[in-house]
């Protein structure tokens, strides 16, 4: 049966508030994305320190505290923000979470029969989260579980895999535009691309949405996201 991924950590990641950007998991729609702002820029911290300061002393004065807020906070709320803001970001760095559609009950299934004659057959220590695989495997991965399910014991079913995809050439070279040649490691392009034709094609759009991410820390940490999300940690 198909090699199951071991990618988690082959790309490593660059290193709120979040951005909704599609429907939650779960849905019986395809495969969505969030952003999420994991380190404010500079002029946005710079904005905010006066209402956070005055936020807190407020808080303490309702809980009895004897404070002058006004004196209490003058050093942030005189802060001149001109250079920090001379431009502008409102989040420094972004992370990234990708919400799966819900399962297709007849992919989980076939592969759950492909599993059991694969244990019929002697095998053990078998990965295979079949519930997982029908969240983010397109319908006609049932065929290729099918053929699995129905080959004979010791025989050779690479002919029940679909043809390898180009998905990993594709995130390796959006990933060294920006962030250098090498950076993506082989393993995980020829990892990727062979698994590329057990996808839905929402997932596989869903990590060509990285690719307009505009920095390198970005786009990588959107690609790492996207990979823990299709290839969680067995």
């Amino acid at each position: 049966m198909r090699r199951i991924l071991s990618v988690l950590g082959l790309l490593v990641a660059f290193s709120g508030c979040m951005v909704d950007s599609g429907a939650d998991g779960g849905s019986g729609g395809g495969m969505t994305r969030s952003k999420v702002c994991v380190a404010e820029g500079e002029c946005n911290q710079c904005q905010s320190a006066c209402s956070v300061c005055l936020d807190a002393c407020f808080d303490a004065t309702m809980s009895g505290a004897s404070l002058n807020c006004d004196s209490s906070c003058s050093s942030n709320c005189s802060r001149d923000c001109t250079h920090a803001c001379r431009e502008p970001t409102t989040c420094e760095q972004w992370g990234y979470d990708f919400q799966l559609p819900a399962a297709d009950k007849s992919v989980q299934q076939s592969c759950e029969a492909a599993v059991a004659k694969q244990v019929a057959c002697g095998a053990s220590n078998l990965e295979a989260n079949c519930a997982h695989y029908a969240r983010v495997e397109a319908p006609i991965s049932k065929q290729y579980y099918e053929c699995h399910a129905a080959a004979a014991c010791g025989s050779d079913a690479a002919a029940c895999n679909p043809p390898a995809g180009s998905i990993g050439t594709e995130v390796c070279a959006a990933v060294d535009e920006l962030c250098g040649g090498g950076t993506c490691p082989a393993e995980l392009r020829e990892a990727l691309n062979s698994n590329a034709g057990w996808l839905r094609p929402d997932v596989l759009s869903a990590v060509r949405g990285c690719f307009t991410e505009p920095s390198c820390g970005d786009r990588a940490n959107c690609v790492d996201a996207w990979i823990v999300a299709v290839y969680p940690a067995q």
